[in-house]
């Protein structure tokens, strides 16, 4: 087996994709030639096709008539406008690069069954290898990511490209290259720079020349110059270093305020809010009734029919007639369930705040009034009995219109 090979794919996204890949793979970007080196402008004549047009303009062509045929005319932005293979030779190698390069083509083509818009070989740099330009174009729809595929799919294609083409060139099998961190492949140029400075005359402009190419793959310039490669930063930490390790500092509110109620901390007390009139129940007290000890007479009864109970309340709802009787001292007090049964001014306001969990209805939806105790005055609730009985016997309550 001699050396190994490369075979690579990728997506090329973008309408104008498939005309600025084929100017690099036709070196029609002279900005590119001598610009960082790898490309020598004296092998450019050494470079071959082996399909498609001798013109980015007439590969781009070839494309879109193949799409405007095929009816795919609208696309995404994200879609794939075409598949980009790269089979590369090892600098070297004595395997004839026309030879092995049309083999691969013709893989390609029977691999992918798909339509080849271009394929050019490059000799004007350091490793001889070709760039070939996929239409993904299957069905009448471009599939490109189905072709691309994942992980498995890929190293499934380099294993049957390997059995068909490579293995017959005495080729080793290609194999997943070690991915290392950007703080390795640093330390891996510095190494690399040691050893020129340390072994030859070259200035510092012309070291960090030969060193850029290198950057993000210094693994094989290394080997070369007979250096491992740095291992590395294990993240095994001592239990002491964990716990004497700097934290970060906690998050500010996203609003930029105190966080409520923090632990440890004694909040006080929400101080007492008023609501809007329509929020609270209403309680109302009716005129007091004579003493039982005072002969009652119609002129001067006290009392209230239940056609003047029927208040309309500010939000639409009818109050309806009282139904509870609480006594306080001398004074009666008719209020409506849930009122306060101390009411000052002929109303109470009424806060959810204030009830109690167990007095909450679930069929009702709403707070009932707490169970009122019984007076320890009975002679006070017996003339408040025989004062109501007097009353309602004689037609109901009623109120003196004066």
């Amino acid at each position: 087996m001699t050396m190994g090979y490369a075979l690579t794919i990728k997506r090329l996204y973008g309408p104008a994709i498939v005309r600025v890949a084929a100017k690099h793979n036709l070196r029609e970007i002279a900005a590119e030639i001598g610009a960082d080196g790898h490309i020598d402008p004296a092998r450019i004549a050494d470079n071959f096709i082996l399909r498609g047009a001798d013109t980015a303009h007439g590969v781009a062509n070839l494309a879109k008539s193949l799409m405007d045929a095929a009816g795919a005319v609208k696309f995404r932005k994200t879609s794939v406008m075409a598949l980009e293979l790269l089979f590369m030779l090892p600098a070297a190698t004595t395997i004839n690069p026309r030879q092995y390069f049309e083999q691969a083509t013709t893989w390609a083509e029977s691999h992918f069954g798909v339509p080849v818009l271009s394929a050019v070989v490059h000799l004007d740099e350091g490793a001889p290898h070709c760039h070939l330009l996929l239409l993904p174009l299957v069905n009448g729809r471009m599939g490109g990511s189905d072709l691309h595929g994942g992980k498995a799919k890929l190293w499934a294609m380099q294993t049957n490209f390997h059995d068909q083409v490579g293995a017959l060139y005495g080729l080793a099998r290609q194999t997943p290259q070690k991915q290392h961190s950007a703080a390795v492949r640093s330390a891996a140029i510095e190494l690399a720079r040691d050893c020129l400075q340390a072994n030859s005359a070259l200035t510092d402009a012309v070291i960090d020349a030969l060193l850029r190419p290198h950057a993000k793959d210094p693994a094989p310039l290394l080997s070369v110059l007979g250096i491992t490669m740095p291992a590395p930063k294990t993240k095994n930490k001592s239990f002491a270093a964990i716990m004497t390790a700097p934290c970060r500092p906690e998050p500010r509110n996203p609003i930029g305020i105190e966080i409520p109620n923090p632990i440890g901390k004694v909040v006080p007390a929400e101080p007492e809010k008023s609501y809007p009139y329509p929020c609270v129940g209403i309680g109302f007290s009716a005129p007091s009734f004579p003493s039982p000890n005072e002969p009652s007479s119609a002129s001067n009864a006290a009392t209230v029919t239940s056609a003047d109970l029927m208040l309309e309340r500010p939000n639409g709802i009818e109050w309806k007639p009282p139904q509870v009787a609480i006594i306080d001292q001398s004074e009666i007090v008719i209020a409506s369930p849930g009122a306060d049964p101390n009411p000052e001014g002929g109303h109470t306001r009424v806060r959810d705040a204030g009830q109690q969990s167990g007095n909450w209805s679930e069929d009702l939806g709403e707070f009932l009034a707490p169970p009122i105790k019984a007076s320890c005055k009975p002679a006070a609730m017996a003339s408040v009995r025989i004062a109501l009985e007097a009353n309602w016997l004689h037609g109901g309550l009623r109120r003196d219109s004066g």
